[in-house]
This record gives structure tokens, sequence and C-alpha cells, in this order.
């Protein structure tokens, strides 16, 4: 199952009308993406993938949706020999792999020096595939995930109605008084409740209560 990223801004405009402007439709997307990022930091799946590893290259791309390493398999090597699934590869004397991960690359130190499918599991969150402009989706995104997502979304869009009014005023001019602090204070009650009730979704979603 995949959502359109434009069906979720919908659904968030619905719930969250613009006033003067705010949010932007931009404002919209970036509270749908920022709150699918947190969404899948805090509730990601695990998923299995293999890395194709060839011998002279260190640096390997992972899944788009790649938020952290769970276990890469490693093999026990001694006497300059490691022990595989598929037989033993020589990889000299006082070998020691490391590996180091930066955003969705993985490095192995020392560079490899074997060919060699490494099988590994992994935190995956939801990518949003853009190789369709005006048609992004996230795959495997559900029902159920994404009304979860939008109450942090909602709460995130709501925020930015909040700063847009700056806390609200009060101003009297003659027998007329104008008076938007109450509507500032109902903005930020809303945001806060959005942001408590989208923890408690998580949790349920989860398993796990977790602290914002």
């Amino acid at each position: 199952m995949s959502i359109l990223l434009s069906d979720l801004v919908l659904r968030l405009q619905a719930d969250v009308a613009a006033e003067d402007g705010v949010p932007s439709t931009a404002q919209y997307e970036r509270a749908i993406t920022d709150a699918v990022i947190d969404f899948g930091n805090r509730a990601g799946r695990v998923k299995r993938a293999t890395l194709n590893v060839l011998a002279g290259i260190s640096s390997y791309v992972l899944p788009d949706d790649f938020i952290s390493m769970v276990k890469i398999i490693s093999h026990y090597a001694e006497g300059g020999v490691m022990v595989t699934s598929t037989g033993l590869v020589v990889v000299g004397p006082g070998y020691c792999e490391e590996y180091r991960i930066n955003g969705q690359t993985i490095t192995f130190y020392p560079t490899p020096t074997y060919a060699m499918e490494r099988e590994y599991r992994y935190k995956a969150g939801w990518a949003l595939n853009i190789e369709t402009p005006g048609a992004e989706y996230y795959e495997d995104l559900t029902e159920r995930e994404a009304s979860v997502i939008l109450l942090l979304a909602g709460s995130l869009a709501n925020g930015k109605k909040e700063n847009a009014a700056g806390g609200g005023f009060m101003y009297r001019q003659g027998d007329v008084t104008v008076d938007t602090s109450a509507g500032a204070v109902g903005l930020n009650s809303l945001v806060k409740s959005l942001k408590d009730d989208y923890a408690v979704a998580v949790a349920n979603y989860i398993g796990t209560v977790l602290v914002m």
C-alpha cells in the first residue's frame, strides 16, 4: 500500500485551515514530511536487506528508508582466515572489521578484500518516493499509520499559525476593541493537545509508552 503526499496534505488542510496564508502549501508539506520522519524514528519497522560487498570497495549505499542498523552478520576471523557460510576467506593476520554509518552510507574498515553478500537487519522508516514530481508517495504506509502521523502534522501546522499570531494582541480605538490573545492561547492549547494525542497514538501503535 502507498499514500500520496498530496493526499496527506489535503487531509491536513481540511483539519487545519489556513489563515492569511499560514500555513502555506510548503509548510503543510513540511509538517507532513517532518511528522513521517518523527514517526519512523519512534515506531520504525525492522527490515532485512543484503549488501553485495566487493573487493576494493569500502562504501555502500543503504536503503532510502534506513534509520539505524539493528544487526549485520559478522564473520569470525582467526589466523588471517574468515569463516563464512560460503567457505573460508583469506583476510590477512590481525584482521578486525569495523563499520561506520553516515546518513545512507555504510563504510567498512579496513576496505574489504573479498566479495560476498552480507545480510543485515535495520530499523526502517517511510521514505518519500520522488521519482515522479507532483506524485510523490510513501510506499508501505497504511491508513492506520497515516492517521497517527496526521496528529503530529496537525500540531506542527497549528504551531505555524500560533507563531504567525505572535502570541496575540489587544488594542482599543474609540469604541472598538480588538483582542486576538484568546485565539493565540487556544492555538497553543491545540498544539499541545495534538502532540499529546500523537504520543498516545504512537504508544498504542508500538505498545510502549514514549516520552516526547
